[in-house]
């Protein structure tokens, strides 16, 4: 959340605050990715290019904003999507109209909703879902996700069901 603050910002404001600087042991550990990269990666990126910390924040904000607007186009579209006697199913011909990141946040959110945990849900498995649907192949392709859930993509449709644990 500091990204954008130099130390000697920080130093200054403790020193107003009447607070000294404390530092935690991990942050000179460098086995820790974060170490590393703060001790060996950073002072080359600024050597580099001295902005490059607020460059970062800045681009993480637009991000941030950018998935703002992909989330709310998956929110708005996915109802579109449902097949209306079948709940668990989206119309395959409708989602292959679908721009793949916004139909990637689709089927992830009906994942996540069918129980798949946030942590065991990669991209991998995600670009391979939205790549069945929206390729122009025939037959049935199935993804077996974790805690029983599985992906059956067919002809017309993409069906996320969890199954008996």
């Amino acid at each position: 959340p500091m990204l954008g603050i130099d130390r000697a910002t920080c130093l200054d404001y403790l020193a107003d605050l009447g607070q000294s600087w404390r530092e935690d042991r991990t942050n000179r550990d460098t086995s820790r990715v974060r170490a590393r990269l703060r001790h060996d990666v950073l002072p080359v990126l600024r050597d580099l290019r001295p902005d490059a910390a607020t460059r970062a924040v800045r681009l993480a904000d637009d991000l941030r904003d950018a998935q703002r607007l992909v989330d709310e186009s998956a929110s708005r579209i996915a109802p579109t999507l449902c097949i209306d006697d079948e709940p668990s199913a989206l119309d395959r011909r409708a989602a292959r109209a679908v721009n793949p990141l916004v139909l990637a946040t689709i089927v992830r959110d009906r994942l996540l909703d069918a129980g798949v945990p946030r942590d065991r849900l990669t991209h991998r498995t995600l670009d391979a879902i939205v790549a069945a649907v929206r390729d122009a192949r025939g037959g049935d392709r199935v993804f077996e996700l974790p805690r029983s859930v599985t992906v059956r993509v067919t002809r017309e449709r993409v069906v996320i069901v969890r199954g008996e644990a």
